[in-house]
């Protein structure tokens, strides 16, 4: 990841959260507010995943979304995939998490991810590649893909 992606960053981040800021009915502060939020995410995500395959995803060059994932000893951990939601649904992502899942079956590991609560479509996205509900509590849903020959 290089410091000249944060502004692609931030502007992913904004079309695919705040959306759900449509109640503050234009609050002059919301920007701010968003990118206080974009800002705390990268560091807890930077502290909770702090090596591992962070990247621009780019279509016909143009930045299009980000990719990061990692790997301990235990697991593969995807700790974000995100696409701009006009290059959804054509299979950019699909590949994306697939080609980890490979990975992750030939290491003969599980691929674990967390995904927000009210984010529904990212849960059927994952469950529609085989992951299953691990855990969830009111604000997130942990989710699991586990290669079949891996014991319990």
């Amino acid at each position: 990841m290089r410091p000249s992606d944060e502004s692609f960053l931030l502007s992913l981040f904004r079309a695919l959260r705040a959306p759900g800021y449509e109640w503050s009915g234009g609050h002059l502060n919301m920007p701010s507010t968003v990118h206080l939020q974009f800002k705390a995410r990268e560091q807890a995500l930077g502290s909770k995943f702090p090596s591992g395959d962070d990247r621009v995803v780019e279509f016909d060059g143009a930045p299009i979304g980000r990719f990061w994932a990692t790997c301990d000893w235990s697991a593969f951990h995807v700790a974000d995939l995100s696409i701009l939601p006009e290059h959804q649904r054509r299979g950019v992502g699909t590949k994306l998490a697939r080609d980890l899942i490979e990975k992750a079956r030939g290491a003969k590991l599980p691929v674990l991810v967390t995904v927000a609560q009210p984010d529904v479509k990212s849960c059927r996205f994952y469950q529609r590649l085989g992951f299953e509900v691990a855990d969830q509590n009111v604000s997130y849903v942990s989710l699991e893909w586990r290669p079949r020959d891996r014991p319990e």
